[in-house]
């Protein structure tokens, strides 16, 4: 596939749905993965050591790969090195850029990590490894790192419909965690993943719901 092929950077870039980046190259290899590689399109970076927002250039960070949601069925693998930022502040510590759209650490974008936590809904996290081809300590970490996750409400638009399900942690065992989810229109969005599906901690967060977003009702649904 030509990477020079600028129709096809710019509806690839759409199809993304990412913010603040630009689509640089496109490949599949030869598996039909689509390899895409992008560049931030964003200026600045807050220090990571007293939280003022700096923008004297230093370099990028290190290559990062990461799953995103597939487009046309194929898997999709993102590449991006973040730019590099100092500060002024004691030390002249240099922090990389950080975006909305993935978490330091993980392996998959923010979007990919939805998908997996809404197949692991009446199943467990190693059978979603098996079926997504990621690893188990992958698939668990997308789970540790959404449970206990605080809400930012400001965020949400109200919904009609809340939904309730639990993941299996283990098969064969009693470990579970609920998930909560919420219908927009034809869309499903994760709320919160819960750390056990107790009575008590559904209620707790049920209550932490701001009454703005409570404007037709709830409807419930497992």
């Amino acid at each position: 596939m030509d990477s020079n092929n600028e129709p096809l950077r710019q509806a690839i870039e759409l199809l993304l749905d990412l913010p603040n980046v630009q689509v640089q190259a496109v490949h599949q290899d030869r598996n039909g993965s689509y390899i895409v590689t992008l560049v931030s399109t964003e200026h600045g970076a807050t220090c990571h050591k007293c939280n003022k927002r700096i923008d004297k250039s230093n370099g990028h960070g290190e290559w990062v790969t990461l799953r995103h949601t597939a487009i046309f069925e194929k898997p999709v693998y993102l590449r991006i090195r973040l730019p590099r930022y100092q500060c002024d502040c004691d030390g002249e510590p240099t922090t990389t850029q950080q975006v909305s759209w993935f978490t330091r650490r993980s392996p998959f974008t923010i979007a990919y990590e939805a998908y997996l936590l809404l197949d692991c809904v009446n199943s467990t996290t190693a059978d979603v490894a098996i079926k997504k081809k990621v690893t188990c300590d992958e698939s668990q970490g997308v789970l540790d790192r959404h449970i206990r996750k605080s809400v930012d409400w400001s965020t949400m638009e109200p919904f009609e419909v809340i939904g309730i399900d639990e993941i299996s942690l283990k098969k064969g065992h009693k470990d579970f965690v609920a998930i909560v989810t919420a219908r927009q229109g034809n869309e499903t969005r994760i709320l919160g993943v819960l750390e056990d599906r107790m009575k008590e901690t559904v209620i707790k967060f049920f209550r932490s719901i701001p009454k703005v977003l409570d404007l037709v009702g709830y409807k419930l649904y497992a």
